[in-house]
This record gives C-alpha cells, structure tokens and sequence, in this order.
C-alpha cells in the first residue's frame, strides 16, 4: 500500500505536467465570418436577371447616324378666305377703273368737239382718280397682309384658288425668337400636331409680312401640296439648311439619365452588370430620340433602352447602403 500511493502521486504530477505543456499550443481561432459583398464601384451597378425581367430593362444597340441641325418652329394653316377676298377687290378696283378710264377717254373725246362741257371732262378724270386710289389701296392691303413674295406671285388667283379648294394649303411658321436659323436654303418639314404622321417637305413662299407679337422671331410662308390640312391646323416645324451633318448615334430619349448636372447611358457589361456611361448630347430629334454627339459609348455596345431610371435609382441605393 505505501509503494502505490507514491505511484499515484507521482502519475498525477505528470499527466497535470503534459496538460500544461499541450494547453501552450492552443487550437486555431476560428476563421473570421466571411465579410459582406463590397459595395459596387461608383457607376456600376448589378442586377439579378430575374430583377432585370421585374423591372422590364431592355437593351439593344445605338444607332448610327448623321445629323443636320435643324430649328424647331411652331407653324399654323391659314383660312384662304382673306386672301381670296382681297383678290376679290383688286379684280372689281380694276374693273371700275378700265370703265372710268374708257369713260374719261369718251368724255376727251367729245370735249376736243366741243361736244361735252367741261364739268363732264372734270366729272369723267375724277372718277378715274378714285378708282386708281381705290386700286392702289386694295393692292397696299395685300402686300401688307401677305407680303410681297406671296402678293407679286403672276399666278396668285390661281395658287388662291388652289388653297380655296384644299389642293394646297399656305402655312405661316414662326421661328421664336433667340433661335439661330440654319444656313440658307432653309428647307421646312411639317407635321400636324395632333398627329403620329412622319413630317412632309413644305415649299418656301418666304419671309412672311409681320412678325408675331408672342414669338418675336422670324417667320415664314410656305405651301404645303401633300395631304394639306385644313384651315387653323397646328403644326410643328423643323427647318434644316445646307450646313454639314455631323456623324453620332441615335438612341430612345428614355436611354437617358441625368446625374450630377450631367448626361449618361448604361451599356451592359455582361448578363447582371451595368456600367454608367458618360454623353454628350447633340439634339433631341423629331421622334423623341436623342443624337449622341461623343461618349463613352460605341455602336456595338448593348445599351440599356428602358428602365435606365431604375438602374440609376439601384446605383444609387447600393452606394448608399439603403435597402
């Protein structure tokens, strides 16, 4: 009994020895979470395919293009009847005068025969004075109203008599003012306002009498002989000239976001990533399109065409943490 007791003591002492000595090699930590996904660099932003499809993103390539500055006016299809009135005028103002003349010619005559007294000579010249003023104010009045292109027109009663019938209609376009006026020839398309039809090539008369009191700009008369409108139609205007295009491309006007009092697009970089796009824009076209001056932007690029807005709007978030 007195030899094992020692034995245990001294078991004791050194499995207490080899716990100590193993407890100094302590096991590995466990490895650290693993971080959450860092935020997105500053003009991307990535998109579930599934969310892409909710959110209806739609893509397709730019177009290109060559663009011709045109003005942009607001134009209107004028009642004919004013015109054929004052027409109408002149042709009665001429009528009396041949009369009054014929008849002051009469009246010489019989006078040189001492067979007519001199009241009727002074009588027959006075006529033929009132009618000539009356002539010359009725053709002051047209060249007031429609100016002097329109109103020295050899053909005028029959152009007139062509708008009366809606063969052609006569357009005032108004160009406000401030806008530069591309170079001449100036070549104007028209479209009725309240219509989806594609613009159609107007013939200039030329510059209009006045100028209108809201535009104060320059203003125009054309013909229009295609698919005329009836009188008082609205219509848009876009006037181009001979000035050079300029190469770019052509994307929907809902391509275009604007962030930090700039413009950009977002071009695909593959199936769930975006990356936003810096342009410059040229002009907003007829259609509601937009030219593409320069970018950062090719025409083999797949660009987002719809729900730019959202992705900005998912950038954004991401950026900032929100949900």
């Amino acid at each position: 009994m007195k030899k094992i007791l020692p034995a245990i003591f001294v078991g004791a002492i050194l499995g207490a020895g080899a716990m100590w000595l193993f407890s100094g090699s302590s096991p590995a930590p466990a490895a650290a979470p693993a971080a959450a996904d860092a935020t997105p660099p500053p003009g991307t932003v990535h998109l579930e395919t599934d969310d892409q499809e909710k959110a209806d993103i739609q893509m397709a390539k730019p177009t290109p293009m060559e663009y011709k500055p045109e003005t942009t006016g607001y134009a209107r299809v004028l009642d004919p009847a004013g015109l054929i009135g004052e027409l109408s005028e002149i042709d009665m103002d001429k009528t009396a005068l041949d009369a009054s003349s014929k008849e002051l010619a009469r009246v010489q005559t019989l006078r040189a025969s001492d067979n007519a007294s001199v009241q009727a000579l002074e009588t027959a010249d006075a006529a033929v004075k009132h009618d000539q003023a009356q002539l010359n104010a009725a053709q002051a009045k047209i060249l007031s109203d429609w100016g002097s292109v329109l109103a020295g027109r050899e053909d005028l009663p029959q152009l007139a008599h062509s708008f009366l019938t809606r063969e052609a209609a006569l357009v005032r376009v108004d160009i406000p003012g401030g806008e530069k006026l591309p170079t001449e020839p100036l070549a104007f398309n028209l479209s009725p306002v309240m219509s989806s039809a594609e613009p159609v090539t107007a013939e200039l008369l030329g510059p209009a009498a006045n100028t209108d009191a809201q535009a104060q700009g320059s203003a125009f008369l054309v013909i229009l002989r295609q698919n005329p409108p009836a009188p008082g139609t609205q219509m848009s205007a876009w006037i181009s000239g001979s000035d050079d295009g300029q190469k770019g491309l052509r994307v929907p006007g809902l391509a275009i976001v604007r962030y930090d009092s700039d413009t950009f697009l977002y071009a695909q970089v593959n199936n769930e990533d975006f990356e936003r796009r810096r342009v410059k824009l040229g002009a907003t076209l007829r259609d509601g399109d937009v030219f593409i001056a320069s970018g950062e932007v090719t025409a083999q690029d797949q660009v987002v065409v719809k729900g730019a807005a959202q992705l900005l709007s998912e950038e954004l978030k991401a950026a900032t943490g929100g949900p």
